[in-house]
Formats: structure tokens, C-alpha cells, sequence
């Protein structure tokens, strides 16, 4: 039994991945949404619990034993009105090769003491797939049979991607229980109010893994760039994080001047995204909606240029028709035909993230939380 400290109140529990030292994605994310609780008109309070990825020095029966074991010594002396537990899942953080089966046998074999305690997983990640010679390939199905498994163990489930939310549905505990989602807030902050499009400096950015900017960076697509920020009168490209492997003759023949500070504190990227005129952008056209890129650029309303798939892709979700392609054709636009794509976009863009940030997303998980808890009460789940 989970022993009450005097204090009463209702609580919501954070499980997040202890894989790095300094945090990563889904802890941030967490942590960002907890402080967002406190900053809403309710009375809950937020606790986070770090949970070790299997390292393989036990059987997996024996750590998803010590699982429970570790999470009932962190919530002693915690009251035991917890509204819900939120299982904020990513396979990679709780396994090495993302394919946790201790974490999907320890949810099937929840405790008397946690059994009318809801758990609600917030899927970041479903499943990775990969070509045949990748390794990725090979645990590519157990990762799947585990993210069902959770699905179905789970009282409620949320995700960041419509997708995701549909591929899901398929495996909940209720067929007639809707999964909750919204795309990934920014984490580099939230401005309510951006700079319009005519007052950019002429900047363009990139931002993001090495391997997303290679299409902007190398061989023919370096030209590219250069002959689109030539034409439009970009004068600078300011490379954040990992530094491209540049072909510079191209920049340096067409007089733009290359920037790579490397990386930036958040402050320092919103502030650079805030007055940067275009940015060119690429992903997993699939998987738009959990770019974290893709929401700090959307945020601070910068136009993106992205190659051809992305940009149906982006086209699509956030509501506009032909916004600016990295293609040759975008060459073919008058200054006056690209400011006016450029200037929609940066408003679409900005729109867009509006609906989805930090904000909505500690709502969507209190209230989730709240409808776990009502449905177990209403289902006379045994409180032990």
C-alpha cells in the first residue's frame, strides 16, 4: 500500500528515461509540461522519476520486478491520492536496441498497491524502420509487439503524431477510447507575437542534425542554395548545431557569408530564428509533427524552404498551398511572387504552432489523467 504523508492533494507521476546524465528529449519534455502544471489554475502537483534502461546483467522478469520495486521506494512518504502515472515512452531510452520487453512484462503485471493507479503512456516513438541491412531492421518487430503491448496495458495513451494516434487506436483497452495527440511543442521558447516577414534581416537558417542539412549543403543542392538566397537577397546563412559539411566555393562564388556558431542556448536560437528571414528545413516527411525543428521554426514564424516530399508534407499540415520549394523552379519566382509565398508561410507556420504548445499539452495530459482516474473509479477497480 502506498503510504499518505498527511498533506493530501492530487498528484500526477512523471516516469521518463534515465539514458543521459544531461537529459534528453523526453525528459525536457516532460519537465517542460510539469512546470506548466504548476503555472495552470490547478492544484495538482508533478513528481518526476528517472527509470534505468535494462543493461542486460539480470533476466528481464528479475528487472521488470525491481522496476516496481524502485518506483514504490520513490513515492513513499508521497500521499496516495496520485491521480495518474505517465509513462512517457521512447524504446531507446529503456532498452539498448529500443525493444524494451522488461518495461511491456512489468505494465502486465502491475502490483496490488499501484492496481487503481491509471497509467497513461504518452507514446514519443512508436517502432523504428529501417532498411534489411540496417540493424535497426532486425529489432524493428519486437519494438512493435512491445509498443502494442503497452498500448494495450495502458488505461489511457497519447502520442505527437495523427499517424501514431490512428496506428494505436488499434491496440487500446477500449475500442471506443479516443488517443490524444498533438505535434511537439517548441522548446526554445513560445512568443506569442512574432516579427512580420518584411522586417527579417536577410538571414537564412539551418538547424538540426548534419545529415538533414546535407540536402541544402552538398554537391548541386549547395548550388542551389546559394542561387536561392542570391536571387531573394539572403545575405548570410547562420548553420546552428552540428556543422554541415559545406561545399563553400558555391556561397562564397555567389558572396553569401556562412555562419556556424555551433551550438546555441535556447535564448540565443529564439533570438536568431526571431529575426531570420527564411529557413530550409528537412525531416522525415511522415514525421513532421515530432520535429522539435520544426516547431521552434514554426514558433518564431520563419518561411521554410524544404525539399519536395517535405514540402507536400508541410503543405498539408499546416494549411497552405505551395509554400517555397528547394527545388530549381523556385528560381523561376519574381522577388515580389516569393515575399508573398515567403510571408504566408511565416504566418501558416506561426498559426499553426499556436494550437500546440506546452500549454495545451499539460491540459491534454491533466485531463487525460482525469478521465484514466474517473473510468477506473466507474469500473470499481480495487483501490489497495
Amino acid at each position: 500500500m502506498l503510504q499518505n504523508d498527511g498533506r493530501g492533494g492530487p498528484m500526477i507521476i512523471h516516469l521518463v528515461p534515465n539514458s543521459r546524465a544531461e537529459g534528453c528529449g523526453v525528459t525536457d519534455y516532460a519537465s517542460a509540461v510539469c512546470d506548466q502544471m504548476q503555472l495552470l489554475d490547478r492544484e495538482y502537483e508533478t513528481k518526476i522519476i528517472r527509470i534505468n534502461a535494462y543493461d542486460g546483467s539480470t533476466t528481464t522478469e528479475f528487472f521488470a520486478a525491481q522496476f516496481w520495486g524502485h518506483l514504490k521506494e520513490q513515492l513513499a512518504g508521497i500521499e496516495s491520492d496520485i491521480t495518474a502515472v505517465v509513462l512517457h515512452y521512447s524504446g531507446y531510452g529503456y532498452s539498448r536496441d529500443g525493444a524494451p520487453d522488461w518495461l511491456a512484462a512489468a505494465m502486465n503485471d502491475r502490483p496490488d498497491c499501484f492496481a487503481s493507479i491509471p497509467i497513461v503512456t504518452f507514446f514519443h516513438e512508436l517502432y523504428a524502420t529501417a532498411w534489411p541491412w540496417r540493424r535497426t531492421f532486425w529489432h524493428s518487430s519486437r519494438q512493435r509487439r512491445v509498443a502494442e503491448s503497452l498500448a494495450k496495458s495502458s488505461d489511457h495513451v497519447l502520442t505527437n503524431r495523427r499517424l501514431s494516434a490512428s496506428w494505436l487506436s488499434e491496440y487500446v483497452q477500449q475500442t471506443d477510447q479516443h488517443v490524444g495527440y498533438l505535434p511537439v511543442p517548441s522548446n526554445i521558447g513560445e512568443p506569442i507575437d512574432v516579427a512580420p516577414y518584411a522586417s527579417r534581416k536577410p538571414i537564412a537558417i539551418l538547424f538540426g542534425s548534419r545529415n538533414f542539412k546535407r540536402a541544402f549543403a552538398k554537391g548541386t543542392g549547395a548550388q542551389l542554395t546559394a542561387d536561392i538566397c542570391q536571387k531573394y537577397g539572403i545575405k548570410t546563412i547562420v548553420d546552428i548545431g552540428t556543422k554541415a559539411d559545406w561545399n563553400t566555393k558555391a556561397l562564397e562564388t555567389a558572396g553569401i557569408e556562412l555562419q556556424c556558431p555551433g551550438y546555441l542556448s535556447g535564448d540565443e536560437v529564439l533570438s536568431t530564428m526571431l529575426s531570420a528571414r527564411v529557413g530550409f528545413f528537412n525531416y522525415y516527411p511522415d514525421h513532421l509533427e515530432k520535429s522539435g525543428i520544426l516547431a521552434a521554426f514554426a514558433r518564431c514564424g520563419v518561411p521554410l524552404i524544404s525539399p519536395p516530399r517535405v514540402n507536400a508534407q508541410l503543405a498539408q499540415l499546416i494549411g497552405i498551398e505551395h509554400p517555397p520549394m528547394f527545388s530549381k523552379s523556385l528560381l523561376s519566382k519574381t522577388q515580389r511572387q516569393f515575399d508573398h509565398t515567403a510571408r504566408r508561410t511565416s504566418e501558416c507556420l506561426h498559426q499553426w504552432s499556436l494550437s500546440h504548445g506546452v500549454k495545451e499539452h499539460a491540459e491534454m495530459i491533466i485531463s487525460t489523467c482525469l478521465d484514466a482516474k474517473t473510468q477506473n473509479e466507474a469500473a470499481g477497480v480495487p483501490c489497495y
